[in-house]
């Protein structure tokens, strides 16, 4: 709570926080990496997070006028299907996600994230979501990034839009539900 976290590694590999199989709260904390800023893996195998009950997932809650700023995904998970890495609940709220070459958040695991009204989002797309559910509460989401697509499966797809919806190589479920914006 009330911290900073700068990582500099070269700009070629790594992240500023790794977070695996826990509950974590970012309460007014400033993160900055010259690569990833939070990676948050889940506990579950992507087969059984879509079936479980949504309140056994790890939670990670940024809050509290946190500002998290990287050169790649500024919060990111993993989307693989052979690993215990899905089964997440992301909360953005009073917070600000910001990533230079990249989306601000990409999201290809199973699993829920909520952005509510006070979270901010730039990046050169905002997020990418391919598997899981997506909602948005009023959230303000900036991508400046030029148009690209790169249809893959592992990695981000697509630069230059604030929303993207992409089905990841898993073929999981996506639900996206906007309101108040």
């Amino acid at each position: 709570r009330n911290g900073s976290i700068e990582y500099q590694n070269g700009g070629t590999s790594g992240n500023a926080l790794h977070s695996t199989h826990t509950d974590l709260t970012l309460d007014g904390v400033n993160i900055t990496s010259d690569y990833y800023g939070v990676v948050f893996i889940g506990n579950m195998m992507i087969d059984a997070a879509e079936t479980a009950d949504k309140s056994e997932f790890d939670k990670l809650v940024i809050t509290g006028d946190s500002t998290i700023s990287a050169f790649a995904f500024a919060v990111s998970g993993n989307g693989s299907n052979t690993s215990a890495w899905s089964g997440t609940d992301i909360t953005v709220e009073n917070a600000t996600l910001n990533s230079e070459a990249g989306a601000a958040v990409y999201h290809p695991q199973y699993g829920v994230i909520t952005l509510t009204q006070d979270a901010v989002l730039t990046g050169c797309s905002g997020i990418e979501i391919r598997a899981g559910e997506l909602n948005i509460n009023g959230a303000q989401i900036t991508a400046n990034g030029k148009f690209l697509t790169d249809e893959n499966g592992q990695g981000n797809t697509t630069d230059g839009a604030a929303i993207i919806v992409v089905q990841h190589s898993t073929k999981k479920a996506i639900e996206v539900n906007v309101t108040g914006g």
